[in-house]
């Protein structure tokens, strides 16, 4: 993330001879690093401020939820393609359906339950991008690695590196019960899902193969599971 921007502030400033389609690619990267901030703050927006929170909070969370809705609905068309022309028995169509079902749950599921984390960490890159860049000049080639090997194995390690997020949470959950009480029956499920966000990493740690569904649940290389190095 903090390589987007930083191309994104090179770009602007010379543009090192870029092509448009080039640009076009910055441009959708920086694009991609804000959603997960947009997301959080039109939660915290709808659960504040909006008439139908209910409503509004469902709208938000469709946008990482239909994506995968959408990849189920068109994996599944082809299962029953072939089932259809005889290639895969009725029991198979039955076994994959579900799977497919169980796998497109558990990432749209994971992409809500961190969502915060997600939002602090595009937070936290575009923070260190601008501040390196434009003001100390310092440690702009300092990287971390896309992937490597599993993170804290303990379930507090995983509670302390999901600190901020579990922060969030209680701190909007406060807000909406002193602020807006009304929505607080809209808030809940969304905050305990977020508490609970250590306690599934920790979980999807311990089972490499459910990470490894689970990591590949965006189209973005840093979409994995918070557990992972960032």
């Amino acid at each position: 993330m903090r390589g987007d921007w930083q191309n994104l502030v090179w770009m602007l400033r010379d543009g090192g001879g870029l092509s448009p389609l080039s640009r076009w690619k910055v441009a959708g990267n920086v694009r991609r690093n804000l959603v997960p901030l947009s997301l959080m703050g039109l939660l915290v927006v709808g659960l504040l401020a909006a008439p139908a929170p209910a409503p509004w909070v469902l709208a938000v969370l469709s946008v990482p939820v239909l994506p995968r809705a959408l990849v189920l609905f068109w994996e599944t068309r082809k299962l029953v393609q072939r089932a259809v022309a005889g290639q895969l028995r009725a029991i198979d169509l039955a076994v994959g359906a579900a799977r497919l079902a169980g796998t497109a749950a558990l990432r749209a599921g994971f992409a809500v339950a961190v969502l915060p984390f997600d939002a602090l960490l595009a937070a936290d890159a575009i923070a260190r991008s601008t501040w390196r860049l434009l003001v100390s000049g310092r440690r702009v080639l300092e990287w971390s690695p896309s992937g490597g090997p599993v993170g804290p194995a303990s379930p507090l390690a995983h509670v302390v590196h999901l600190r901020g997020q579990l922060l969030a949470a209680i701190a909007l959950g406060g807000l909406v019960h002193v602020l807006r009480p009304e929505a607080v029956a809209v808030a809940a499920p969304l905050v305990l899902a977020w508490l609970a966000a250590p306690l599934a990493t920790w979980l999807l740690a311990r089972s490499r193969g459910v990470a490894s569904l689970v990591a590949t649940q965006g189209t973005r290389r840093g979409a994995r599971p918070p557990s992972l190095s960032t």
